[in-house]
């Protein structure tokens, strides 16, 4: 696991490098330009010019990378925000969380299996009931029926066209509308974005599966990472798909390294 896939200019992701990191990935940000993956416990590792290293921002446990524009991630109980290139403990929670969201060192929501919680001060306060999930570049929780705009205390239920659905990916980009893909009751992929309090439909996905990772740009294009492989791309009101790949580039032309006996 901890392979890393780039566009190649040529409409295809491909591996650059070689090299992995030891466990299964459950989740990646960027911090100080540095691509930061997770596993299930400690350590974090930190990608740079194509070599791992392992990255310990103190205690031990489950892990949980957060979502917000800002690099944070909960180590057991404990969570950490990388300011200016430090991992920073702001805070402690009552359990293991399972969601993190963070614009800031004193910006912070969390989740664990009881409920939902905002830093004030140096705690961790309840603020409802347990998400699924938190998202966006502003504070959304992901609930199985709705979606709580934790900025403004806006609920939007989670239905499309009158129909129930099933929130699977979200993400959206500095103050723009929260894009999120549905799953309908026939297991259709659908791309919604959410207006006021309510969904609405954005455009029907080109393929099916199960969505891994989401993002938004600030010209509103949208990007979509599937379990298979698959990347689904946006642009305008055209989707393009394409597949990672494993195949490693060529070696440069030229002699061999040297070898002795």
């Amino acid at each position: 696991s901890g392979q890393v896939y780039e566009p190649d200019g040529a409409g295809a992701w491909r591996r650059l490098a070689e090299g992995g990191v030891a466990g299964d990935v459950a989740g990646a940000t960027l911090a100080d330009g540095h691509l930061v993956v997770a596993g299930r416990a400690a350590p974090l590792y930190r990608r740079d010019h194509a070599i791992w290293y392992a990255l310990r921002v103190g205690g031990s446990g489950r892990t949980r990378l957060g979502t917000g524009p800002a690099p944070a991630v909960a180590v057991g109980k404990a969570v950490h925000v990388d300011v200016g290139g430090t991992w920073k403990r702001v805070g402690a929670l009552p359990d293991n969380a399972t969601a993190l969201w963070a614009q800031s060192a004193t910006a912070v929501w969390a989740a664990t299996d009881d409920g939902l919680y905002k830093l004030r001060g140096k705690r961790f306060e309840r603020a409802g009931a347990a998400p699924t999930a938190l998202a966006g570049d502003r504070p959304y929780a992901i609930d199985a029926d709705a979606i709580r705009d934790l900025t403004r205390g806006r609920t939007i239920p989670l239905r499309l066209d009158g129909e129930p659905v099933t929130a699977t990916a979200a993400a959206s980009h500095g103050g723009g509308a929260l894009h999120v893909v549905v799953a309908t009751g026939a297991g259709a992929l659908v791309l919604a974005r959410v207006d006021g309090k309510q969904l609405a439909r954005v455009d029907d996905l080109p393929v099916a599966g199960a969505p891994v990772a989401m993002a938004v740009d600030a010209d509103g294009d949208v990007l979509i990472a599937l379990a298979d492989g698959t990347i689904a791309l946006r642009r305008g009101d055209a989707w393009t798909t394409t597949a990672v790949t494993d195949a490693l580039p060529a070696p440069p032309a030229g002699s061999p390294p040297a070898r002795t006996r």
